[in-house]
């Protein structure tokens, strides 16, 4: 199921949804980016929240590879399936613009680095703002990890 990446409650709705079909042997997989990452988009993203909300815009000041994540549908699914998170994070896709683009570019010249750690799910607090400072918290990780991958590789 593909879930619409605003923040309406109907696409809010559609992950709590989820729930109910989710078993111990299911994945689900969420982009809190909600799309493809363009430095134009990031600082647009940027200050659109530092009117919204300059605490949250603080603690996200200093992304460089990573659009802001979109806290909502990740909200969503940690109350409709509470359990371990996995963060995974990748570097090398940037310099393709679209899927089909990847995809012409097969096969890769350059290896796609990635990297993934488990957050427990007695380390998830509770509560929107305390879910929402942790989500920044990973991503801040995931800008941090790609920022060592491209000083590691050049």
């Amino acid at each position: 199921m593909f879930i619409p990446r605003d923040d309406s409650a109907d696409a809010r709705a559609m992950v709590r949804s989820l729930g109910g079909s989710i078993d111990a042997m299911t994945a689900t997989i969420i982009f809190p980016e909600g799309r493809l990452f363009r430095a134009d988009r990031l600082e647009r993203a940027k200050a659109r929240l530092a009117v919204e909300n300059p605490e949250r815009a603080a603690r996200l000041a200093g992304l460089r590879y990573v659009l802001l994540p979109r806290p909502a549908g990740v909200l969503s699914l940690l109350d409709a399936i509470p359990g371990d998170v996995v963060v995974i994070a990748h570097s090398g896709l940037d310099q393709y613009a679209s899927f089909k683009e990847l995809a012409a570019a097969v096969p890769l010249r350059e290896p796609i680095l990635v990297t993934a750690w488990r957050v427990p799910s007695d380390e998830i607090p509770f509560g929107d703002a305390e879910r929402i400072a942790w989500l920044d918290r990973q991503w801040v990780r995931v800008d941090e990890w790609i920022a060592g991958t491209y000083r590691e590789s050049g």
